[in-house]
């Protein structure tokens, strides 16, 4: 018995390329919107008439979703198969972002970037494995060069595409558009990735997912972030706070007992004695640190300060990511 779903082209002795640019799709949907959304932070602030620190949520779910579940659904790609979870990723993702659209309050956004970002973790966690699985060494570096352009290239036009789309205000959608803009580019992306990315290959015995150790590493993660979030507003020596800090460091010891000791874990921590793999992750992380803390307050500034338009605030913030990529 055939099997009638096959890659487009993979009689082509080219068909790799076409991987590589659906992948691209994925990829750069997920990375624009890591940014593009910070510039209508302020707008959406007097839309649903918030104060700050319920607005900064919008931003923060979306990258708190993103970090939790990336390590996760990498796991999960082991197990179930790297083209099935990209393909649920394009499915999610463009779900999330028409939930984002129509959200009628702020709550509902929120749990909106929370579906989006679920979806953007399959689809960043699987995009570069999908290529290595496809290319021939003397190709992969080429291709994985491009992979990588293409999401910092994303990541940059961000700020400058959401304040054009907020300015425009296609068909009345306002900034509705910067959500809007994700589902066609996600329909034909799902269409793509179902005819075109290589079947999974049979997989055999499953290797056990580490339960403990997912669900110990996304309540430190919440836990140091509500710490460090709420302890400008309670106070660094508040009940709350201490209690947010205990508890994360109480989750993150299993996490580090565990991964240490299961079989399959989420996480290899040997991975981390090679230099080159922790430099990288250490130097990574000050870089965004920077970043996203820059892209966060300056729209508030030149927006609700010095008075520029979304489009001029996001065109004045675009050379910043473009520099660190």
């Amino acid at each position: 018995m055939t099997n009638s779903r096959r890659p487009l082209f993979s009689s082509n002795p080219r068909w790799r390329w076409f991987i590589l640019t659906t992948v691209l799709i994925g990829a750069a949907m997920s990375a624009l919107d890591v940014s593009i959304e910070n510039i209508a932070l302020p707008t959406l602030r007097r839309y649903y008439h918030i104060p700050l620190s319920l607005d900064e949520w919008v931003a923060m779910a979306y990258m708190l979703t993103l970090t939790i579940f990336l390590p996760l659904f990498g796991r999960l790609a082991d197990m179930f198969g790297r083209t099935r979870m990209y393909n649920l990723g394009f499915i999610i993702f463009t779900v999330g972002s028409a939930l984002c659209g129509i959200a009628p309050t702020i709550e509902f956004m929120i749990i909106s970037r929370v579906i989006q970002a679920i979806g953007g973790g399959l689809l960043q966690a699987n995009s570069v494995a999908i290529i290595t699985q496809s290319f021939p060494r003397e190709e992969l570096g080429r291709a994985i060069g491009i992979q990588g352009a293409v999401q910092a290239i994303s990541m940059a036009i961000g700020p400058f595409l959401g304040g054009l789309l907020i300015s425009l205000n296609l068909l009345g959608t306002h900034w509705r558009s910067i959500f809007y803009v994700n589902v066609p580019i996600g329909i034909f992306g799902t269409v793509a990735a179902y005819y075109i990315l290589p079947r999974d290959k049979k997989l055999g015995t499953r290797e056990k997912f580490d339960f403990i150790g997912s669900s110990t590493f996304a309540g430190a993660l919440l836990f140091l972030v509500l710490a460090l979030n709420e302890g400008r507003k309670l106070g660094w020596e508040s009940r709350t706070i201490v209690v947010y800090f205990l508890l994360f460091a109480f989750l993150f010891t299993i996490f580090v007992v565990q991964e240490s000791k299961y079989k399959y874990p989420m996480i290899d921590f040997q991975l981390f004695k090679t230099y080159d793999f922790s430099a990288g992750n250490i130097t990574g992380f000050f870089s965004y640190y920077v970043l996203f803390g820059v892209l966060f307050i300056m729209p508030f500034y030149l927006e609700n300060v010095a008075n520029f338009s979304a489009f001029s605030a996001g065109a004045m913030l675009t050379p910043i990511p473009i520099t660190m990529s």
